[in-house]
């Protein structure tokens, strides 16, 4: 497989990883905008779970890190629910959020790796692969 081909398909495989397979990380997107939907706080927090799930991502592809999926699936599903509560109980947005959107986002990024472990990467495009996996899960959370 050519690098430009590694570097389509793992764009896809990204895209559809969210759309329509990624129900959890659409409810996550969705519950940072529900709380506060203007544009900069928003802009805020995606960013914040864009780097740390980027991080994740990387870390755990390289077997630097190797966290259980059985640990990891129901942090996700937490995550999601913690993120619901505090929109239904907070009046406001909360400077904190941003450190907690981290957080869950390192957890998130966990769970990509867990998606994208099992489909391998090629060793001729390992990194381009890894990466283009990422902008196509951008891609689907931003749609």
């Amino acid at each position: 497989m050519s690098r430009t081909d590694a570097a389509l398909i793992y764009l896809q495989l990204g895209y559809r990883h969210i759309l329509p397979l990624g129900f959890d990380h659409i409810l996550f997107v969705l519950s940072l905008f529900l709380l506060s939907p203007r544009l900069k706080p928003v802009l805020w927090q995606a960013t914040a779970f864009t780097i740390a799930h980027s991080v994740t991502l990387g870390l755990a592809m390289y077997h630097v890190i190797d966290p259980p999926a059985k640990i990891i699936e129901p942090l996700i599903a937490l995550s999601i629910m913690y993120v619901a509560l505090e929109n239904i109980f907070s009046p406001r947005l909360k400077a904190s959020r941003i450190g907690v959107v981290f957080l869950f986002g390192l957890v998130h990024g966990l769970g990509f790796a867990g998606a994208l472990g099992q489909l391998g990467l090629p060793q001729n495009a390992y990194l381009l692969s890894l990466v283009m996996f990422n902008v196509g899960v951008e891609m689907g959370s931003s749609r």
